[in-house]
């Protein structure tokens, strides 16, 4: 005798559970751990309450208000034998050249041929000063490279009706040590309103070269 059996169906969508909510789950888990990882990753980033930290910050450098309006070297025109504003020297005594510091403008390099040229300030590399007050305190400072030496003397003179003549000479001694870019300074005051004044370089002796970066005059 056959017995009969009912053989039980299980239905397809049983199945279909069996493989989707395994998927859903480790679907789920895999969004949650990225999820929590990105978290934690711009939270690494995010200084924590109660810390501090170290910002570097650029030394921002403020613009000096230079009386010589050339004194940085910055212009000097094409076929002109000095750095605009400045008056040459006589090439019997000195002589000038120009040397690019590429964008931002140029040294003055000065050579004697014969020292002693502080007798006449005409012979001079010179720059005249315009309008300074009395009793007023003014600073100079240069910026200079010494090739040879032994010295180099920036000399004061002024000019008005009675003539040129000196005022503060010596003013400033550039002397030290060799080929190497130094600042000196000094202060001065002056005396008469209706004058000019020259600022001028000179050799006292032997045969000096020198390079000069910059000449700044400010008001104290």
């Amino acid at each position: 005798m056959f017995t009969s059996q009912r053989i039980k169906k299980t239905p397809n969508n049983v199945f279909s559970k069996k493989i989707v909510l395994p998927s859903l789950f480790f679907l789920t888990t895999f969004l949650y751990l990225n999820l929590l990882n990105c978290n934690l990753i711009h939270k690494s980033n995010t200084p924590e309450k109660g810390k501090f930290e170290i910002i570097n910050i650029e030394q921002v450098q403020m613009p000096i208000n230079n009386l010589l309006k050339n004194g940085f070297f910055n212009e000097w025109l094409s076929g002109s034998r000095v750095p605009s504003g400045f008056l040459p020297p006589f090439s019997k005594y000195s002589y000038v050249l120009k040397k690019s510091r590429g964008t931002s403008g140029y040294d003055v390099v000065q050579k004697w041929n014969q020292s002693g040229d502080s007798a006449d300030v005409n012979t001079c590399f010179r720059v005249t000063l315009y309008d300074l007050v009395p009793n007023k305190k003014y600073k100079l400072s240069i910026s200079a490279t010494l090739l040879k030496g032994p010295k180099v003397e920036v000399g004061l003179w002024v000019s008005d009706t009675t003539g040129i003549k000196q005022y503060k000479v010596p003013l400033l001694t550039i002397s030290g040590e060799e080929n190497k870019k130094s600042n000196w300074e000094t202060e001065f005051t002056v005396e008469s309103k209706d004058a000019n004044y020259i600022l001028a370089v000179y050799a006292p002796e032997n045969l000096p070269q020198i390079i000069w970066h910059q000449w700044v005059l400010t008001e104290e």
